[in-house]
Order: C-alpha cells, then structure tokens, then sequence
C-alpha cells in the first residue's frame, strides 16, 4: 500500500521532532515548537517568502539555532537545503509552483505543531509558545 503524503509528512516531522541535538536543549527545544505553532499564520498572513526570509533574518548558529532547525526542516519538506531554501523560494517562475510550495509548508505544519503540543507539551495559548523570545 502506497503512503499518502499526509503520512510522509507525520513521519518527517516526527523525525524531526525527536532529533536528539533538539531536544537536548530544552529552552531552544521550546522555541523551536513555539515558532512551528506560528509558522502557519506567519505564511497565512505575510506569504512564504516573507516568512521563511523572517526565519532567515533571525538565525544565529549560536544564539538561536531554533531558527535554523526550521529553516532545515523546510528545507526538507520542499526538496531543497537549508542554504538555498530561501533562494529557491523566492525565485519560483510561476504562481503555481509558489502556491504548491505554499501548501506544502501549511500541510507539513499541521504534523509539526501536533508533535510541540504532544512531544515538547507545549500550549498553543500559552506566550512562551509563541517562538520568538
């Protein structure tokens, strides 16, 4: 039986999840959750290229790595690496493409803020949730 892309997306992001470099540190682990409960309205209200250039914006290997492990993990789920994710985004030819990449990202992100909530206990209504402090 086939996999359907939903379930690509569940395993994915709960292989990311559990990568042991991130949940080590339990802070950053926090923030690293927090920013995938926003990511879907950083995208819905702003666009894919201005949420993963926001993203990008704030990464710091050694201050906030948090933003990098997402950067990664879109980078993942759209067929790219992290050093061109941004790249490749904003230089989409069409609006369909742009538009897939989009859906992409919202569908994948439904796993992950599942996996916050559920592995890290983090509460959706709750600040320290919210990624960016």
């Amino acid at each position: 039986m086939a996999e359907i892309q939903s379930q690509k997306w569940a395993r994915l992001a709960y292989v990311h999840m559990q990568t042991p470099a991130r949940v080590a540190k339990k802070d950053k682990m926090e923030k690293y959750g927090g920013l995938w409960m926003r990511l879907p309205y950083l995208v819905l209200t702003n666009g894919l290229s201005q949420a993963v250039a926001f993203i990008a914006s704030k990464y710091d290997e050694q201050k906030k790595p948090e933003f990098g492990w997402v950067l990664s993990d879109l980078a993942a789920i759209l067929g790219y690496t992290q050093n061109t994710v941004q790249t490749e985004i904003q230089s989409f030819p069409d609006t369909r493409k742009y538009a897939l990449a989009t859906r992409q990202v919202l569908d994948a992100s439904i796993w992950y803020k599942r996996y916050a909530e559920g592995i890290y206990g983090l509460d959706p209504t709750n600040d320290a949730a919210r990624g960016d402090r």
